[in-house]
């Protein structure tokens, strides 16, 4: 008569290592996306780069037939 194989031992430490190397892994990838260093072209600041001012365009009314120029105006403020 043969008897049950006996389970495999679980080693407490393996158990913990592997969990460890599970829990570390993705956490590493995510902080090296966020801390990592920002380029500095191309990102917006909190300074604002450029303003337009638009006083007027032509024609007030676009559709899909009009003609497909837009003509825009600016006052200069200093002839007003």
């Amino acid at each position: 008569m043969r008897t049950a194989a006996a389970a495999p031992r679980v080693r407490p430490r393996a158990v913990m290592a592997r969990l460890l190397a599970a829990l570390a892994l993705p956490l590493l990838f995510i902080a090296a996306s966020v801390g990592g260093p920002h380029a500095a072209a191309g990102e917006p600041g909190s300074v604002p780069f450029l303003q337009v001012r638009i006083d007027r365009v032509t024609p007030e009314v676009v559709t899909t037939t009009s003609e497909p120029i837009v003509t825009v105006h600016r006052i200069d403020p200093q002839r007003r």
